[in-house]
């Protein structure tokens, strides 16, 4: 909450990764392709949902956002190898419209990432965390939404080994350079958000609410 995001270690066991990705891979080969992005991977292959690493994720964002919290989209993102486009500045809200700031986003390796292969970056949360402007990086293109409004000398290289995951808010900053390794970059991204009415009533907002109608119901009461 403070800085925007965290790096998690000791997340997942490599054999619990390895099922993870052997079906990723084979959503790729459903497809005759090795690279690229692929969206909505659970409705494609529902026993993802039952894996380790998505019960694991699924806890964690329930934990920060509330019980109501579900999932709401996914991404597998394989990234060529010798590449020479990375993934510009932007914030996950910017793709989320009125759910900006009710968000919550796990990105996983399936295998040991860095700078040169294309780590993500993060620009720490300031006092006054704001959705930025955006715009297209490719025109035409809602998908590629990026800002000019970064300052890259605030960022924070998050580099993962294997079994290590990152989470970030939608209002955080980040970005990830070109993989320029001779394998391709592979990873997974998990979103959450809460649902329904009483989605976001995280324990701490219960209790101020309740704070709050006290004196009602005392009044109520007399």
């Amino acid at each position: 909450r403070q800085q925007g995001f965290l790096k998690i270690t000791a997340f997942a066991s490599p054999n619990d990764l390895a099922h993870v990705r052997a079906v990723i891979d084979d959503l790729y080969s459903l497809e005759g392709r090795e690279i690229g992005s692929q969206d909505n991977l659970l409705q494609r292959a529902p026993e993802l949902r039952r894996s380790a690493v998505f019960q694991s994720c699924s806890a964690i964002a329930k934990q920060l956002l509330g019980r109501t919290t579900g999932y709401a989209f996914d991404q597998a993102l394989y990234k060529e190898p010798l590449g020479r486009n990375g993934t510009p500045w932007h914030q996950d809200g910017a793709f989320h419209g009125p759910f900006a700031n009710k968000t919550l986003s796990f990105w996983i390796p399936f295998h040991d990432v860095k700078a040169e292969n294309g780590c993500l970056h993060f620009i720490p949360l300031g006092d006054k965390a704001a959705l930025l402007p955006h715009r297209p990086f490719y025109p035409n293109d809602f998908r590629s939404l990026m800002t000019d409004h970064a300052d890259p000398f605030q960022a924070v290289a998050c580099p993962l080994s294997i079994g290590e995951v990152s989470v970030h808010g939608p209002l955080t900053l980040h970005m990830a350079l070109a993989n320029r390794m001779e394998f391709i970059r592979r990873t997974w991204t998990l979103t959450f958000t809460p649902w329904g009415q009483w989605g976001f009533l995280t324990p701490s907002r219960l209790f101020n609410r309740a704070r709050t109608l006290e004196p009602i119901s005392k009044w109520l009461c007399r």
